[in-house]
């Protein structure tokens, strides 16, 4: 029986693929060796999941792809399947439905797939919330990436902003320059600054202020970066100002360390130094 359902799984996914070619990257290879332990696994996820095949678009078969992704991490996981919950209603109906429209986005497939994976494991499913399905929404490939990043190492990142200044007046150019763009790998790094300041807006990072990185190096290898330096050739500096410049960090609030638990981006420690806010007259050229 338990073979039955996993080739059924397995077939949905090669469906899925032949339906809708723009999402063959997901589903090949359409077969693979099915461990007994995933059997197990997946014929439990099945069960708890075959409800929401009445619910969402796609059905049967659709929800029968899911739960294999999902049973796949709890198997790598090492999750028994004594563990395993019916998932809540309220984050797993909308992670489905919403997953469908990203299908072809693997970084942001991923995160629903991860907080399906949490929310029917009775261990971590506290972690979910139904307002993380709409913060995936609005997201984008790259800004999973840097959040990836940032968790990754450390939880905290160095950014800098750029003004032009003549005495005691001062005027903006760009806010949140770094270096998270290249170093995340993103498709755009050139819109780091803008990813940042949505993932402010979604409220997973801090509004940069009296943050710093406690290594002053980071901050060395920004101010000499191409990034900084493409920055003010784009700029147009009025006459008699220069640059100047603003350290500052970015770090999870607690809403997006939670977000990253339950969404499969994990657990982090960040050291930054809390002090006052920049001088603004410190760093000018």
């Amino acid at each position: 029986m338990e073979d039955d359902i996993v080739s059924k799984a397995l077939k949905a996914k090669k469906q899925l693929g032949e339906a809708f070619p723009l999402y063959q990257d997901m589903v090949h290879p359409a077969a693979r060796e099915v461990g007994k332990t995933l059997e197990v696994i997946f014929a439990t996820v099945n069960k708890l999941m075959r409800p929401y095949a009445r619910m969402v678009f796609g059905g049967e078969r659709y929800v029968q792809w899911a739960g294999l992704e999902v049973a796949e991490k709890l198997e790598r996981r090492g999750i028994p399947p004594e563990r395993l919950i019916t998932p809540d209603p309220s984050v797993a109906g909308p992670a489905l439905d919403a997953m469908r429209f990203a299908l072809h986005q693997e970084e942001l497939r991923d995160l629903y797939i991860s907080l399906l994976a949490q929310s029917i494991d009775k261990e971590t499913a506290h972690h979910g919330h139904p307002a993380f399905v709409d913060v995936i929404r609005q997201m984008t490939p790259d800004e999973a990436k840097l959040l990836h990043y940032i968790r990754a190492h450390g939880g905290g990142a160095p950014v800098i902003d750029l003004f032009q200044t003549k005495g005691s007046d001062r005027k903006f150019i760009v806010n949140n320059i770094s270096l998270l763009g290249i170093q995340a790998e993103c498709d755009y790094p050139d819109l780091a600054p803008s990813y940042i300041d949505n993932l402010i807006r979604l409220r997973l990072l801090k509004e940069p202020s009296n943050m710093k990185i406690a290594d002053p190096k980071v901050y060395t290898d920004l101010t000499e970066s191409e990034v900084l330096k493409k920055a003010k050739q784009e700029a147009n500096l009025a006459e008699g100002f220069v640059f100047g410049t603003d350290q500052k960090a970015v770090s999870m609030t607690e809403y997006g360390k939670q977000f990253c638990n339950a969404c499969g981006i994990g657990f982090f420690w960040f050291t930054v130094t809390i002090g006052p806010p920049p001088d603004p007259d410190r760093d000018q050229e």
